[in-house]
């Protein structure tokens, strides 16, 4: 599984599944999406489709974080930079007077 956010709701879909095959015959919904059959095949294709998720996003991931260790150095060498010759000037101290 990809995404723990969506790891976690095909669990619990799992689990709401069990509990409507647990009722046996009593479970019996008016809306026919809601039928344990109707579930489980909905289970299967969001199961396929995580699957397909994952194998694409790790080589987004590896790319990413290839990117990323190129181009942070670079940024904190030009933050650098800028932060040592851009800085104001510090205005002389100055007395409170009472």
């Amino acid at each position: 599984m990809a995404e723990t956010g969506h790891a976690k709701n095909v669990e619990n879909w799992q689990k709401m599944i069990a509990a409507c095959a647990g009722f046996g015959g009593d479970y019996k919904p008016s809306n026919v999406n809601l039928t344990v059959g109707s579930m489980t095949t909905l289970l299967t294709d969001v199961e396929t489709e995580m699957d397909g998720v994952q194998t694409s996003i790790v080589p987004w991931k590896k790319t990413r974080l290839r990117i990323a260790k190129i181009s942070i150095p670079v940024f904190v060498r030009g933050q650098r930079r800028y932060s040592l010759h851009s800085r104001p000037a510090l205005p002389p101290p100055t007395r409170w007077t009472t």
